[in-house]
């Protein structure tokens, strides 16, 4: 069996459902492909799109990466490192930042409120990123009960990755900026569990109770970099707590207590109670 039917014989039998693409970041030859053009729920990935929204926003004139924007108590989220503080000002820059490097929610809220959803989502359309839609802020249940949730696929975040990467989604000093941000990623704990050895990648992470994905530019030693998306969907609830608790993240908050109490409700809530 070569590599790539090994890859795609887990892809097929692992848990939950599946999409992946590996293409070449410069050619945009694909190397390897399951399922890619499969609309997926994006969780966290479909903060890329908004960075990128965002920055043609200022690249227009609309807006500027120094402008300040002020965030009241009521639009703090629990889950917000950020603002644990409290209400604070910071810059469209700082938001942006924030929002990619440690996938703040608040922060991506308030950058959302500032651009509007349309905006959004008229700018994805007119990159033709057909399967990427943004239908409610970050931890909005009230939404998704209302049938409203965040969409994106493997094709769609792959040609967002490569615009930046060649400079054609946004200027070259744009697309810097978009960049410089992505490589700073913080969220290590999908992609980075399994790579031994340092490697550099502008990528971004996404999950929610039953989703699981990873995507972006990997930057190789031994060849030109390539893009990788997987996008894992309806994710079993059995098996759920040691999926969750196996996490970096989790493991910093749990360490050294007592699980007393979790709750999985796939598509909407992990709840860990600890003492």
């Amino acid at each position: 069996m070569d590599w790539k039917q090994e890859v795609l014989s887990i892809a097929q039998a692992g848990p939950g459902r599946a999409s992946l693409l590996l293409a070449d970041a410069g050619s945009g030859e694909t190397l390897l492909e399951w399922d890619a053009d499969r609309r997926v729920v994006s969780a966290s990935t479909i903060k890329v799109a908004i960075l990128l929204s965002a920055l043609r926003e200022v690249e227009q004139g609309r807006a500027s990466l120094a402008e300040e924007i002020f965030v009241p108590a009521p639009h703090i989220l629990p889950d917000s490192e950020v603002f644990d503080g409290g209400p604070q000002a910071l810059t469209l820059d700082e938001l942006l930042r924030w929002m990619i490097i440690t996938s703040d929610n608040t922060a991506t809220n308030a950058l959302i409120r500032r651009l509007t959803m349309e905006r959004v989502n008229a700018f994805c359309q007119a990159q033709g990123w057909e399967s990427t839609r943004l239908e409610r802020c970050m931890l909005d249940y009230a939404a998704i009960d209302a049938g409203r949730n965040n969409y994106t696929s493997a094709r769609d975040q792959c040609a967002m990755f490569r615009g930046i990467y060649r400079e054609e989604v946004l200027s070259p000093e744009m697309c810097g900026h978009a960049m410089e941000i992505l490589l700073a990623q913080r969220c290590k704990d999908d992609f980075f569990r399994y790579i031994p050895q340092p490697l550099r990648a502008a990528h971004k992470t996404g999950s929610l109770a039953d989703v699981d994905h990873d995507s972006g530019i990997f930057f190789l030693a031994d060849r030109p970099p390539v893009y990788l998306g997987v996008f894992v969907t309806d994710l079993p609830k059995e098996g759920a707590q040691e999926y969750f608790l196996a996490k970096p993240e989790v493991q910093k908050l749990v360490d050294g207590k007592t699980i007393k109490k979790f709750v999985f409700i796939p598509g909407r809530l992990v709840n860990i109670v600890a003492i």
